[in-house]
Formats: C-alpha cells, sequence, structure tokens
C-alpha cells in the first residue's frame, strides 16, 4: 500500500480522480471535508433576492355625480313691489300677485309669438277687397284662416289711390297707386300679419286684390 497517492477532496474536486481509502476513519475524514466544502459553496452564493412585487395598475378615478337641485317656490324671488299709502310703505300681497301675473301672461305672449314665427302651413288667401272713403278691415285671427299670413302680395286695380294698414291703429298707412303693387313680408317680424285695414281718400273708390300666405 506503500505505493499509493493520497489525494485531498480539494484535488478529487478540481481533477475528478477518485480517491483511494484506506479505512473508515478515512472514509469519516473524507466526508466531513466534503461537507464542510458544500457549506463554503453555499455562503459563497450570493442570496437570491425577493421577487419584487407586481406594480398594481392605477385605477381610474370615479367621474363626478352631478347633483341636481330641486328649485322649490320658496327659492324663487319676487320683485319687491313698494307701495305708499298715506306716506307710509306697506305690504300688498294682491299687488305682487297681480305684477307676478302681468309678467306671466308677458312671457306667454313672447311664446305664442314665436309659435307663430316658426308655424307655416304653406296655404294661399285669395280675397278681393272694395275700398272706399269708409274705415274697413279683415281680421285673420278672430276671422277665417284664424291664422296670421306670414306676407302678402297686393295690387290697386283703381281707379283711384288706397292705402293700408298693417296690425294696429298707430301703424303708418301705406299709400297704394292704381295699378301698383306691394309685397309685405313679415316672416322675420317679432309678429305676423293679423289685421289689413283699408280706405280711400273722401269720395274716392278702389278695388284691391290681395293673396296672403300663412
Amino acid at each position: 500500500m506503500s505505493g499509493t497517492k493520497k489525494v485531498s477532496p480539494q484535488e478529487s474536486s478540481s481533477t475528478g480522480t477518485p480517491r483511494e481509502l484506506e479505512s473508515p476513519q478515512a472514509l469519516e475524514s473524507w466526508a466531513d471535508d466534503i461537507a464542510h466544502l458544500i457549506d463554503k459553496r453555499k455562503e459563497a452564493r450570493p442570496e437570491a433576492l425577493p421577487e419584487a412585487e407586481p406594480i398594481p395598475e392605477p385605477r381610474p378615478e370615479p367621474a363626478p355625480t352631478r347633483s341636481i337641485s330641486t328649485i322649490s317656490p320658496q327659492d324663487m324671488t319676487v320683485p319687491m313691489i313698494k307701495v305708499i299709502e298715506d306716506g307710509k310703505e306697506v305690504v300688498r300681497p294682491d299687488v305682487i300677485q297681480t305684477v307676478v301675473q302681468l309678467g306671466t301672461l308677458g312671457q306667454l305672449a313672447r311664446i305664442r309669438r314665436s309659435l307663430e314665427r316658426d308655424h307655416f302651413k304653406g296655404k294661399i288667401d285669395t280675397r278681393e277687397l272694395p275700398v272706399t272713403d269708409k274705415f274697413q278691415f279683415i281680421d285673420l285671427v278672430e276671422d277665417w284662416p284664424n291664422t296670421p299670413w306670414v306676407s302678402f302680395f297686393i295690387i290697386n286695380h283703381g281707379p283711384n289711390t288706397a292705402k293700408i294698414q298693417i296690425n294696429g291703429l298707430h301703424e303708418t298707412w301705406i299709400k297704394i297707386r292704381k295699378n301698383e303693387t306691394r309685397t309685405i313680408n313679415h316672416s322675420k317680424a317679432d309678429e305676423r300679419i293679423k289685421r289689413i285695414a283699408y280706405q280711400c281718400d273722401l269720395g274716392e273708390t278702389a278695388l284691391l286684390e290681395i293673396e296672403g300666405a300663412y
């Protein structure tokens, strides 16, 4: 056994040459060396980094909710009306109520005028109007067709000059001479054509032919 070469555990692991064991004590020593070498290798390894926690995706913020408030009659402001009686300011609920009602009627009148402007049936109304020196008129709302005209075309067949007035006594008279024509258009006006008055000067006559659209 004198020719047998002893090999250390380091040499055996690096060269791959098997180690010859002489006795059980040598086997135990070799096992200890191997265990010690394994412990050193474990110490030399870097510790595994802990896995990073996944970053949670940002959640979209909920859209802000709109609160709809209900307006009660108590929240409505009523204009203060001052009533002076015997030199003293007094509160008159009846006066306030009347003013509010008048304001409501004004709003309704504006709505009605707006509806009249937007409403058009596309119909034609043709008439002949004998004109004298007496004041005469046609009412398109109170009488047939019970709808204001949007526009109209008029011609005077003579023999004399006639004059017409639209919608009111305070409006200007429009003179129409013999064989003269006029076109009146209220499609964009605040008020449609509701009434047409006509008359000649004293002792004169004329025949008007009128064609209205509504």
